[in-house]
C-alpha cells in the first residue's frame, strides 16, 4: 500500500522501493554495504551539526555500524586465505 502511495512522487526512489518490502516483512537479511550506509549517516550528521540539530538516533546507528565494520574487518583479517 505505501509503495503505491509514494509511486511517482518526490518520496519515490530506488531505495524505498528496494527496502520497503523488506521492512514490512521484517526481513533482516543483509542488503547493502555498511560503508555506504555509514557514508550517508555521516553526511546526515554533518548537515545536522551545521544546523545545530541533535540527531541522537543517527549517531547511535552510525556508532553501531562502525562497530560492526570493525568486527567484520577483524574477523576477515584472522581468516586463512
Amino acid at each position: 500500500m505505501i509503495p503505491a502511495a509514494l509511486a511517482g512522487g518526490r518520496a519515490d526512489s530506488r531505495i524505498p522501493q528496494e527496502f520497503m518490502g523488506k521492512m514490512a516483512a521484517f526481513d533482516l537479511t543483509p542488503a547493502g554495504r555498511i560503508d555506504n550506509m555509514l557514508k550517508d549517516l555521516e553526511a546526515t550528521q554533518r548537515f545536522a551539526m551545521d544546523l545545530r540539530t541533535p540527531m541522537p538516533l543517527t549517531s547511535l546507528v552510525a556508532g553501531h555500524l562502525k562497530h560492526r565494520r570493525q568486527a567484520h574487518h577483524a574477523f576477515n583479517s584472522n581468516r586463512a586465505t
